[in-house]
Parts: structure tokens; C-alpha cells; sequence
């Protein structure tokens, strides 16, 4: 990759990811994340990385395919977003639970709720979201503090604030 002053977030999350060479990336393409996968399948076809680019038709089989290769013994990665996190959850308990080190980029945007121009829910009259939406955050928030207490990866006091 030539040397720029400026990347975007995806084009320095692919250029660490060739510095650190992994041996399998399984990747779907979901929005913002898209351009990870992208970028790196280039570096691959360019024979600039060693690496295996698995394509795959969902969150879910990526992350099985991770977990797969991780089982195996290769270095594995995985690029999504917050809502391709929402579909890989089963698959995260089984990487948790036998120990597997997954490196898994995640590019946020917002899952769903009152549409905005920004498409996020941070706006001025937050505190008018439907009780459901709210319900729904304070589950996922506590989902992601769970998954991260199962893996051992970041203390529960560290996240204190998502509650």
C-alpha cells in the first residue's frame, strides 16, 4: 500500500491486518464494514499478504469459519458491523466458551430505532424513544458485558458506564 497521509478507518484496519499477516480472513460484506474485506482481498490477490479470503453468505458462517480455523490452529480474523454482530451472537458463545482467540473488527452504526439524518439515536430528544427500543439497548448493552466477561478480555468495572 503506498504511504498516504490520511486512511480511513478501513483502510488502516486492512493495512494492520497485512502487517500482521493472518492465516484465514472469512468476511460478509456489511455495511460500514464493507471496505475491510474489500481491501484486504486485494492485498491477497496481489500476493502481498499470505492469507486465506474465505467469502461467505453470512455473519454467522463467517464467524463459524473463524471459529473452525481458530479450532484448527490458524490465526483467523473476521471484519462486521454492529448489526452483523447481532447475527453472529450464537456463534460468539462457542468462541468464548472453547477459549479461541478471534480477532473480530467491528465498525459500529446503529441497529435500529427512530430514523434520524445522522441514523443514530443520539439526538436532543433521546429521551423520547419507545420504552421498547430502550429495553432492547439496555438487553444488547448487557449481552456485549456478558460476552466480554466470558472471554476474560476487558473487566466488567471498565464497562460500567453501558449501564
Amino acid at each position: 500500500m503506498a504511504r498516504r497521509d490520511r486512511l480511513s478507518g478501513n483502510e488502516a484496519v486492512a493495512e494492520a491486518l497485512r502487517q500482521i499477516n493472518p492465516d484465514v480472513m472469512a468476511a460478509f460484506p456489511i455495511t460500514p464494514s464493507t471496505e475491510i474485506p474489500q481491501y484486504f482481498s486485494k492485498l491477497v490477490a496481489n500476493g502481498q499478504v499470505d492469507s486465506e479470503f474465505i467469502p461467505v453468505e453470512s455473519e454467522h458462517s463467517a464467524m463459524s469459519a473463524v471459529i473452525g480455523s481458530e479450532a484448527a490452529g490458524a490465526r483467523s480474523v473476521t471484519a462486521t458491523s454492529s448489526a452483523g454482530l447481532a447475527l453472529m451472537w450464537e456463534e460468539l458463545y462457542l468462541a468464548a466458551s472453547n477459549r479461541l482467540p478471534c480477532v473480530l473488527t467491528l465498525v459500529n452504526r446503529a441497529l435500529s430505532g427512530p430514523i434520524n439524518i445522522n441514523c443514530d439515536t443520539v439526538t436532543p430528544w433521546a429521551q423520547e424513544i419507545p420504552a421498547g427500543f430502550r429495553f432492547t439497548l439496555k438487553t444488547i448493552r448487557r449481552f456485549m458485558i456478558t460476552l466480554l466477561w466470558l472471554t476474560e478480555s476487558v473487566s466488567i468495572r471498565m464497562l460500567s458506564f453501558l449501564l
